[in-house]
């Protein structure tokens, strides 16, 4: 009888030891975004604060430590390991105190390697219709504990007991469509992006000076001299400064020498937006706003306006607690929101923070919207990364004194305008007073990167919102694109967005008589409820959030004259289905008027996609534009603003269609049974079909073209063989992405076709198994009805060796239950006693482990797995009880491979060397591997613990 051992450690689901890292996912407005589980980063909370200096002192000593970070105000720690860690040996290997520690958990990546970490916190939008009480209750009948609380915004924050229960609680919430948005609240790093003096000041008035050593390109600016003949801005205006903190400076006064740095706001802690220890990059950003024009150091392009500062630079934020700056930003009054940061991922989005962003966009100011400034990013990156990427936002990036794209600089689709910055010569701006911050004084020449030239425009904003603060955000985001200085390729292109920032241009364009961006203005006042979500023509597909107006023609949709194509447009919807109009117009002769012969698609009422195929005249040459607008209850014009909609730009470019095909990723295998398979990998954008190709191990490969979808399901497989298959992506005009990546799985010797004796629990009304997770399979579930085969989920394991089992009961109730847990082994169809790996008692509803043994002479192969849990006694392995539950699953039994196998197909004229020295580190790893072997071995070939090939050369090689 194996020893039952229990720990309080939470309510659905956890991680097992046994490093085999998990792939999960959440959901971010309506869009799955995949993460997989890092067993080298952790994050533990503890019930009180710690005293920092000892406990940062104590993680010194422990040799597996590579970096730690300690957040007090959230008595929260993140620690990055050298080596994977299991989570039953954290507390002991840390040296931690384990009544001090609240929870521990591991952290996770995003797909490009972005990392986030769990928090005790759910963050989440009801949707109309949805109270908090109805939530509560599904919680309960979940058997999930937790506090729902209201925000002073229009969100809510679940507090749960176990963060890692956090992602499958949110995607319940979810996915059972009782909310706008769910998901946790989790804690990942914000990144700066950096990198009399008012004469070295290229980036207002750029005369071919020479600075830092290197002549500029005369005119390569803002042309602020020339707007500030016009207006230097309105003392009433504020623009909020979202970064690291501002504080009053000599150069930021009025004329009467009142400071113009008003009380700000610090999510963490509730302070008042004060820099913390040497933080000096949002003073920096603060000065090119709004600088004094005072003979003093430097001038700002607006120096009458008032900076909020909100410091988001404390290392402790949450998603929530950023996205609180831009509802603080919002409700106080700020009309441009300067953001000279980011996440440092291009893949990544969270669903509060978007949804504050956008209600910045389009409910500040009284509801003409804030003006939402970003930094593009500084990771040398083919893409923006988020959030500048957010269609609600204008995205900067930075050009040098020599009118080029800073090589830093991120640029892409979503890049929408350009100012000057480093990359020749540095910038020249405020820094704090004396000693704190970049330099001894109180000014820096050494300031740059999107961080710089995000506040240009910034500050241009500010400037065109002084004289015409009637003009809605929509309206100043077209003049500052339809203003700005064209760089590059003719017209809009991903280098340079629209053009570089052109502020005296922009305040003529605004002070017009009609606000002169070449087409005419259209937006809703308001998309809370219905919005367009997808845009497809023919291979282009663009899936956005609710926004009153979006400008994406830098997404630009290529057609060929005299080909047809499938236009689709799909609502969105925050409840249910509204009876809304869908007009789409191409203007085909270029005249920026879209008139009645342009319109190609004339639909509504609808409640749902809606289609038309569209031919595309002949003859036509260039680049146009194409409008898409959505309204409640009648057609909309072209040019029109109307109270519940939105309107979308995108361009579309005549002539060869060239598509940009990627090849798939995420791929993945169901094994079914013994011959049959089913592969499956990730959507790619714009594909039409996939083409696939299989083969065993060193074997011929098999094709199969023309596959439909993102699954292929194949039969024909051998026990004992190992596989490989490939995928690549067709989209259309013969274009074929490369092969992707292998994936690499093996057929185990086994059968599902054996037959098993029912078991069943007659009742499970009040308690039933909730979760059973070993190795591969973790299944969180309800109330089953006595009974579930779960036999399609599989778990791997060794001959020979030690697994943890973790199980747990629901609901919360305080009835003794008895567990008892059988593996077939001899694969018999039979469970036997000596086939019970788990049997004790507990009234616990918290989860339950523990450690199983799998006998070395087990058959190999498939077979099944049986956990029983009876009321007030143990359950046989067969049969009916009156209150319980049954759920079956499978197991594959495997036998442990060597690490190295060094004497396989060796040279038979070179004798076989019979103490082998070589040397392997670290073990276990996951990115990378130290391997010295000796010149004598001939061939290696390195397995991991499943037996898997992963590596193999010929040392002369």
């Amino acid at each position: 009888m194996i020893r039952f051992f229990y720990t309080l450690l939470g309510v659905l689901l956890l991680s097992s030891p046994a490093l085999r890292a998990q792939s999960t996912y959440y959901w971010s407005d309506d869009r799955k975004i995949v993460l997989n589980e890092d067993h080298t980063t952790l994050v533990i909370q503890f019930h009180q604060k710690q005293n920092e200096a000892l406990l940062l002192q104590q993680l010194e000593t422990v040799k597996q430590v590579a970096k730690v970070a300690y957040h007090p105000v959230a008595k929260r720690l993140i620690v990055d390991l050298h080596v994977e860690l299991p989570l039953d040996k954290v507390i002991a290997t840390l040296k931690l105190e384990e009544r001090a520690v609240k929870s521990w958990s591991y952290g996770y990546q995003l797909p490009d390697g972005f990392k986030v970490w769990l928090t005790h916190q759910i963050v989440l939008q009801p949707k109309n219709g949805v109270t908090p009480q109805q939530i509560q209750a599904f919680l309960s009948n979940k058997g999930t504990k937790g506090v729902l609380t209201a925000t002073e915004y229009d969100y809510y924050i679940l507090e749960i007991e176990d963060p890692r229960n956090g992602l499958v609680i949110a995607n319940q919430i979810y996915e059972n469509q009782l909310t706008v948005w769910c998901h946790p609240d989790f804690y990942a790093k914000v990144t700066k992006h950096e990198d009399p003096l008012y004469k070295d000041q290229f980036q207002l008035n750029n005369t071919g000076q020479i600075i830092d050593r290197q002549r500029g390109v005369n005119d390569t600016d803002c042309n602020a001299p020339e707007a500030w003949a016009i207006t230097k801005g309105n003392s009433e205006l504020i623009v909020a400064v979202v970064d690291d903190g501002v504080e009053a400076h000599e150069d930021m006064v009025t004329s009467t020498g009142e400071s113009r740095i008003l009380d700000g706001y610090t999510p963490v802690g509730n302070g008042k937006g004060l820099p913390l220890g040497d933080g000096a990059h949002g003073q920096s950003c603060a000065g090119i706003i709004a600088a004094s024009h005072n003979n003093l150091g430097v001038r700002g392009i607006a120096p009458e306006v008032r900076i909020l500062p909100i410091n988001i630079f404390t290392e402790e934020e949450t998603i929530s607690q950023v996205a609180n700056a831009f509802n603080f930003a919002r409700t106080n009054g700020a009309a441009v929101i300067s953001n000279s940061w980011g996440y440092s991922t291009c893949e990544g989005s969270f669903s509060v923070l978007n949804s504050a962003i956008s209600n910045a966009a389009s409910k500040g100011r009284d509801g003409k919207g804030c003006i939402i400034t970003f930094a593009s990013g500084n990771s040398y990156n083919n893409c923006v990364e988020y959030p500048a990427n957010l269609s609600t936002v204008i995205a900067v990036g930075a050009v040098t004194n020599t009118g080029v794209r800073s090589d830093y600089s991120c640029y892409g689709t979503d890049l929408d305008l350009v100012a000057p910055s480093n990359g020749a010569a540095g910038v020249r701006t405020i820094d704090r007073m004396g000693r704190n911050g970049y330099a001894a004084g109180n000014y820096t020449g050494d300031f740059g990167g999107t961080s710089a030239a995000c506040p240009v425009v910034s500050g241009v904003a500010a400037l065109v919102v002084s004289v015409k603060p009637e003009l809605t955000a929509a309206e100043i985001t077209n003049i500052l694109y339809a203003t700005a200085s064209d760089m590059g390729e003719l017209g809009r292109d991903n280098e340079y967005g629209f053009g570089r920032v052109n502020a005296f241009a922009a305040l003529e364009a605004a002070l017009g008589e009609t606000v002169t961006t070449g087409y005419c203005l259209s937006q809703g006042e308001a998309a809370n409820d219905e919005w367009i979500k997808q845009v497809e023509l023919g291979s282009f597909v663009h899936t956005s959030s609710a926004s009153l107006y979006s400008d994406f023609t830098g997404k630009i949709i290529t057609v060929a004259p005299g080909e047809t194509y499938a236009l689709t447009i799909t609502p969105g919807y925050a409840g249910q289905a509204f009876p809304d109009y869908i007009n789409v117009w191409i203007d085909y002769n270029k005249n920026t008027t879209f008139e009645a012969n342009e319109l190609v698609l004339q639909k509504g009422p609808v409640g749902a996609a809606t289609s038309e195929n569209i031919t595309i005249p002949v003859g036509l040459t260039g680049r146009t534009r194409m409008r898409v607008a959505l309204k409640y209850q009648s057609a909309p014009n072209a040019c029109e603003t109307f109270e519940f909609g939105e309107v979308e730009d995108y361009s579309v470019e005549f002539g060869e269609v060239v598509t940009r095909c990627n090849a798939p990723t995420n791929l993945g295998v169901d094994i079914l049974n013994d011959t049959d398979a089913t592969l499956f990998w990730q959507a790619i954008e714009g594909a039409i079909s996939y083409e696939v190709r299989v083969r065993a191990n060193g074997g011929n490969w098999v094709d199969f073209s023309d596959v439909d979808g993102t699954r292929l399901a194949l039969t024909g497989f051998a026990v004992g063989e190992t596989y490989e298959y490939q995928v690549r992506s067709y989209c259309g005009n013969s274009i074929f992405s490369t092969y992707s990546s292998s994936y690499k799985f093996d057929i185990a010797d086994g059968s599902n076709a054996i037959s098993y004796c029912d078991a069943k629990g007659n009742s499970a009304e009040f308690q039933w198994i909730d979760l059973v997770s070993i190795n591969e399979i973790n299944n969180p579930t309800g109330n089953d009805g006595g009974y579930a085969d779960y036999t399609r989920f599989t778990a791997t394991l060794l001959a020979g060796s030690t697994d943890t089992l973790f199980i747990s009961k629901g609901p919360n109730s305080r009835y003794l239950f008895y567990w008892t847990v059988y593996i077939d082994f001899d694969q018999d169809g039979t469970f036997e006693a000596n086939e019970v790996v788990v049997k004790g008692s507990s009234e616990s509803a918290n989860i339950l482990f523990s450690l199983i043994a799998i006998p070395t002479n087990a058959l190999l192969g498939k077979t099944r797995m049986r956990v029983l849990m009876k009321y007030n006694e143990a359950a046989d392995a067969c049969g009916q009880f009156p209150y319980g539950e049954v759920e079956d699953y499978s197991v594959v039994i495997k036998r442990p491979s060597p690490t190295l196998n060094l004497a396989n197909q060796l040279n038979p004229s070179v004798s076989l060397v019979q103490d082998v020295k070589l040397t392997l580190y670290p073990n276990p790893t996951t990115d990378f591997i130290y391997l010295q072997v000796p010149e004598s071995a001939a061939k290696v070939m390195l397995y991991d613990q499943l037996g898997r090939l992963v590596l193999q050369f010929v040392t002369d090689e």
